[in-house]
């Protein structure tokens, strides 16, 4: 969640709580995290590459688990409840801009 879309929800959220709901501010569901890897390693200019399950256990170590993780996120819910829709670009479009990964 960027932080200024997150800003934008979690201010509706002050106003109109729903205890025990959760809020996702998210534009898009889904994105696949081959198309993450891909975004960055263009911008870093860093090679992408497939690997099996065991070659990326080797490589990730400890990160392994959350790269293989199936999370999918929702903003429906937040959308019905708090009437808020995103304004910003979606993950991809955000970070594969010229510049995201300026230092």
């Amino acid at each position: 969640m960027r932080s200024d879309a997150g800003a934008a929800a979690l201010v509706a959220a002050g106003a109109e709580v729903h205890r025990g709901t959760r809020y996702y501010a998210v534009a898009e569901e889904g994105v696949p995290f081959r198309d993450i890897a891909g975004a960055i390693g263009r911008r870093l200019e860093l090679p992408v590459l497939s690997k099996t399950s065991e070659e990326a256990a080797d490589h990730f170590t400890w990160f392994t688990v959350f790269a293989g993780m199936d999370a999918p996120a929702s903003s429906e819910q937040t959308r019905k409840l708090l009437g808020w829709e995103p304004t910003q670009p979606g993950l991809i479009d955000d970070i594969d801009k010229p510049g995201y990964f300026k230092v």
